[in-house]
């Protein structure tokens, strides 16, 4: 997002947040999660953010229609996601880091006409990289 008016924050409420700064006033609330939201992150030049959960999955939302979000990546064992970032040059790239946790994820998302069906999983419109064994 490139506006400098709107900030996102998340809660422990299960809930994330839009705000127009200007105005000082909330734009839309939402539920995010079944959990704890413990991050959230716009992406660069385009009408979409993300959050990282407590209930071990990271949501995918579009601002232009806050009707629905995506699951974009989940973790098997459920583990709590604390930190998520955007890559600044690529909005279809975000970096993911589990609680308690060294590892990186790196989530690549594309249209699915794109995808390569032996490397990727469909999720609702957008595709994710399976991790290579």
């Amino acid at each position: 997002m490139n506006d400098p008016n709107i900030i996102g924050t998340c809660s422990i409420d299960t809930t994330c947040t839009i705000w127009d700064v200007e105005r000082a006033v909330v734009k839309t609330q939402l539920i995010a999660h079944e959990k704890e939201v413990f991050d959230f992150a716009f992406a660069v030049g385009v009408h979409t953010f993300a959050t990282a959960g407590a209930d071990g999955s990271i949501r995918h939302f579009d601002t232009r229609n806050f009707e629905h979000s995506t699951i974009i990546f989940e973790s098997l064992e459920q583990t709590p996601f604390v930190r998520l970032a955007w890559n600044r040059e690529n909005p279809n790239l975000l970096a993911i880091v589990a609680m308690n946790s060294t590892k990186v994820y790196i989530c690549l998302l594309y249209t699915s006409d794109a995808a390569d069906d032996l490397l990727c999983v469909d999720l609702g419109g957008r595709r994710i990289i399976k991790k290579k064994k």
